[in-house]
């Protein structure tokens, strides 16, 4: 699937899908939600695409979706997304997860704590250009990195700017939870 429609503001009309293998929502410069989302359930096995979506402040309509088994989960360019809220029963990414130029976002907790990121490249972790997110060292990216994952992190908050500011506050993660 790939939506990229200029006027759409939510996905309501789409309320009867229960699966698909794919969705790329591209360049919906009025989208503001996924409403209509809500029964999507189980593997979106190529993954998961939310690209350029300029007023999008909600993704929380994505909370049935469990695994990408061979794909990438991918939030770029959505500058009003102030959370991963809808993301968190996600346990397992096949290929990538690209969180890219996302001026809110302020930490990755709201990941599942149990997520599962496979190696699938030199690129399978992307995480820069959001310039608030400072917590990026939960359990998953921790391990993820100490097992010596591929990673592009870098222009994000002190805290999430590069590999070896998260792993240094990696012990300060059990499960999904920082301890401070």
């Amino acid at each position: 699937w790939m939506i990229e429609m200029s006027g759409l503001t939510n996905l309501t009309g789409l309320d009867s899908i229960h699966s698909v293998v794919s969705i790329y929502l591209w360049s919906n410069s009025q989208l503001t939600s996924l409403h209509g989302l809500e029964n999507l359930t189980g593997n979106i096995f190529y993954g998961f695409s939310i690209h350029d979506n300029p007023v999008l402040t909600s993704i929380s309509a994505l909370s049935g979706i469990t695994t990408l088994t061979s794909g990438t989960l991918a939030v770029d360019n959505c500058p009003l997304l102030p959370n991963l809220t809808g993301l968190g029963n996600i346990t397992n990414i096949g290929k990538g997860l690209w969180i890219t130029n996302n001026a809110l976002l302020t930490t990755l907790s709201y990941l599942d704590s149990n997520l599962v990121i496979y190696p699938a490249g030199s690129d399978s972790v992307r995480i820069f250009q959001n310039s608030q997110l400072a917590l990026c060292s939960f359990l998953p990216i921790c391990n993820y990195l100490s097992n010596g994952g591929h990673a592009d992190i870098q222009n994000n908050a002190p805290g999430c700017n590069n590999i070896s500011e998260i792993l240094a506050s990696c012990g300060n993660c059990t499960g999904g939870v920082f301890k401070t």
